[in-house]
């Protein structure tokens, strides 16, 4: 016959507690009063109604998410909030869909490449070749970071090169 030790025998207790728990859950409550007694549980006081407890989420004509919707705007109108000048977080910025749009041509390529040397000042450089670092407009760049849609790919004593696609960007230390 096989002995457990003490910490295999609090294992199989826990385990044995959960199971009983998830019989009694499945079994003895009803669904209805779960999903009730949730949604209840999830709303804070001062947002309840009398709707929201008596009608469960999955009978309402509207899904949880409108009901959300709905009740963010009722936030934003107690507190005098205007919603139509909030940014939508999950809408990629505009860099990232200037990228996206990347000319080809090689006259755009220049326009590129000016427009950044042009827009960004090289302050400092550290180390060198691809283990280096350098400071561009108050940021640190390491080999490997992305600065405007330009990689920097290495540093040298007096400047630093970064490159996106086909264009290559050396900007140098002033004077």
């Amino acid at each position: 016959m096989m002995t457990l030790t003490k910490s295999q025998r609090v294992y199989v207790a826990i385990m044995v507690i959960g199971m009983v728990a998830l019989l009694i859950d499945r079994t003895m409550l009803q669904p209805e009063q779960a999903q009730a007694s949730a949604w209840q549980y999830a709303v804070p006081g001062s947002m309840r109604n009398s709707d929201d407890v008596e009608t469960p989420l999955s009978e309402g004509p509207a899904p949880r998410q409108v009901a959300i919707a709905r009740k963010l705007e009722q936030i934003a109108e107690q507190r005098g909030l205007d919603p139509t000048g909030v940014i939508d977080a999950f809408r990629p910025s505009a860099m990232w869909i200037a990228l996206s749009e990347v000319p080809v041509g090689v006259e755009q390529v220049e326009s590129l490449v000016e427009r950044f040397m042009k827009a960004h000042t090289l302050a400092a450089v550290m180390g060198s070749g691809e283990a280096g670092w350098a400071l561009v407009d108050g940021r640190t760049l390491f080999i490997g970071q992305v600065l405007d849609g330009f990689t920097l790919v290495s540093v040298g004593q007096r400047s630093a090169v970064l490159e996106s696609g086909d264009a290559m960007v050396i900007l140098s230390l002033p004077d």
